[in-house]
């Protein structure tokens, strides 16, 4: 598993010098001894052109430790006034301090609006929903194996020209003399210029969770994403990035072309591509570097670590979810039964 990079920050209350947290209902920061609550200063972000994409962004600042996860290997950068840690992914207690390393600032933040509660139902009817997960799966669904965590990723606004041409074959039924019908392909050439814009198409820029998750629990409201502020964090951990912009701006155009392709062949009835050639051409490219909200829920079954993961935007749920052996096995053992059944129905009858 790949190694994740997590700094979780803290601030004190000026009254009671209490710990600070984010509150996603309200948007402030609250005390959570006092309950005193103070505004966050708020902008939105820009958009940074594609040519800055390889500039050496600022390091985080603050009191941190590092730790590495010895059950999952996640390495995790926490405030040093935190006295106790656990795995944020896996909920293991077995993390070690290990050197500090160079943690690279965002540019922006997506604020969490969704809070722990909120959260926490969701996950709830999610699992309700599996049928073929063990009970103890739904009864796992608790605040204490639910963490807030600002996730990185890079956002791209591209204006695209595509040049295309292909062989598409389309299948069509004719009669012969006789009156037999008989199937054939018949071949025809297409080609054109295909425009099309890419708004904040989000790519994760850690291994840690899959870009087919991160899919899953789109839009994140990222054209609206805040500059970065350190008060959005606390209360909540956020990861550093493992691939840098230019990796994922390479993921991005993969994903662009395959998205343009599709939209191109829309256009035409065929039933087989027997060639397809495009050449696409960006322009307008910009970027955002910013951190996504997301809740992450951790589940052990079998000694497997299963998590889940809810968009702390729009509370949108993706994830693994355990079956149970013993609830497939009776399942197919009803199903035999029936089949048997049937078939005494069956001879029954037709005697």
């Amino acid at each position: 598993m790949t190694e994740e990079t997590i700094v979780e920050i803290n601030k004190k209350c000026q009254g009671c010098g209490g710990n600070l947290t984010f509150n996603p209902t309200t948007g402030s920061l609250v005390c959570v001894q006092c309950g005193n609550e103070f505004d966050i200063e708020k902008e939105v972000i820009a958009e940074t052109d594609i040519s800055f994409l390889e500039r050496d962004l600022t390091n985080w600042k603050g009191q941190t430790a590092t730790y590495h996860c010895e059950s999952c290997g996640a390495t995790e950068i926490i405030s040093k006034n935190q006295l106790s840690h656990e795995c944020s992914f896996c909920g293991s207690p077995k993390v070690s301090t290990v050197a500090d390393s160079t943690v690279k600032k965002p540019q922006a933040v997506q604020p969490f609006k969704v809070n722990k509660d909120n959260a926490l139902q969701k996950a709830w009817e999610w699992a309700k929903k599996s049928f073929w997960s063990p009970k103890s799966f739904k009864n796992s669904i608790t605040t204490k194996f639910l963490n807030g965590i600002y996730y990185p990723a890079f956002t791209f606004d591209n204006e695209t020209e595509t040049y295309y041409k292909a062989t598409l074959g389309r299948t069509e039924t004719y009669r012969d003399s006789q009156g037999n019908m008989h199937t054939r392909t018949v071949y025809f050439n297409v080609s054109g210029v295909h425009h099309q814009k890419f708004d904040d198409l989000t790519i994760q820029a850690s291994d840690f969770i899959q870009q087919k998750l991160i899919d899953k629990l789109l839009p994140f409201d990222t054209n609206n994403a805040n500059v970065y502020n350190d008060d959005f964090l606390f209360g909540f951990s956020a990861s550093q990035y493992t691939k840098d912009g230019v990796t994922c701006h390479k993921e991005a155009q993969v994903k662009m072309e395959a998205i343009i392709k599709a939209n191109i062949l829309k256009r035409y009835t065929y039933s087989s591509v027997a060639k397809y050639y495009q050449q696409v051409r960006y322009y307008n490219q910009t970027f955002k570097y910013l951190l996504l909200p997301i809740w992450v829920g951790h589940y052990y079954f079998k000694e497997k670590n299963f998590n889940y993961y809810i968009n702390g935007v729009n509370g949108k749920i993706a994830g693994n979810r355990p079956v149970s052996g013993l609830k497939v096995t009776i399942a197919i053992l009803i199903g035999l039964l029936v089949i048997a059944a049937a078939i005494v129905i069956y001879y029954l009858v037709s005697q």
